[in-house]
């Protein structure tokens, strides 16, 4: 039961990750839809992690390092960050589903 709760909380996260991601693409002056991105991705990796779920915590440490960069200034709003951390949102949420299906996760 507590698994299928970490999985449905992991997907919310994920959700409400990708709505975030969508309000910061619509307007990327707004910084704090980039740190609530931030946040979720964030929550989600260390769910990820203490459920050993390696593949998908690294991935979301990478995405999490990116926006980190995004919130100093360092790396600047632009479309291919957009697809970038979009596709990366994708494989996360294909991580995810593998792992509903019982599905092993590559490295």
């Amino acid at each position: 039961m507590a698994d299928d709760a970490a999985k449905y909380e992991a997907l919310e996260l994920l959700e409400s990750a990708d709505a975030a991601l969508i309000q910061w693409i619509a307007d990327p002056e707004q910084l704090e839809t980039v740190a609530s991105f931030h946040r979720k991705i964030h929550t989600l990796k260390g769910g990820a992690r203490l459920a050993g779920l390696d593949p998908v915590g690294d991935l979301a440490h990478a995405l999490e390092s990116v926006l980190m960069l995004v919130g100093q200034r360092s790396v600047l709003a632009s479309e291919p960050l957009y697809e970038l951390l979009q596709r990366a949102n994708d494989r996360l949420g294909s991580a995810l589903d593998r792992v509903r299906a019982g599905e092993s996760l590559p490295d």
